[in-house]
């Protein structure tokens, strides 16, 4: 099969071992999926998860901000490097061309 096909094959198109190998992880698959739809969160569990939310957003932030920090505070360290370096070649090239008759 190409795989585009193989990708579209169904759980009845594998070969008898496969089935074998994959049922019971599908089983377990299917349960867990039921599993997931039963379960409801109380009113604790809901605030908590909220509340989790929230100190995860103000985490975020905070790591935002101080990328953006250290994103400025490199960018500076670059430009003030570069103009150093431009200033250096300058001076050397000035000393160059007093050298050449």
């Amino acid at each position: 099969m190409s795989k585009n096909n193989k990708s579209q094959e169904t759980f009845k198109d594998l070969e008898p071992n496969m089935q074998n190998i994959y049922h019971p992880a599908f089983l377990w698959g299917i349960t867990l999926c039921d599993a997931c739809e039963q379960v409801r969160l109380d009113t604790t569990q809901v605030a908590e998860a909220s509340d989790l939310r929230h100190r995860l957003q103000d985490e975020m932030d905070i790591l935002m901000a101080f990328q953006s920090k250290i994103c400025a505070q490199t960018d500076a360290l670059k430009q003030r490097e570069r103009k150093e370096l431009d200033e250096r070649v300058s001076a050397r090239r000035l000393q160059l061309l007093q050298k050449v008759p």
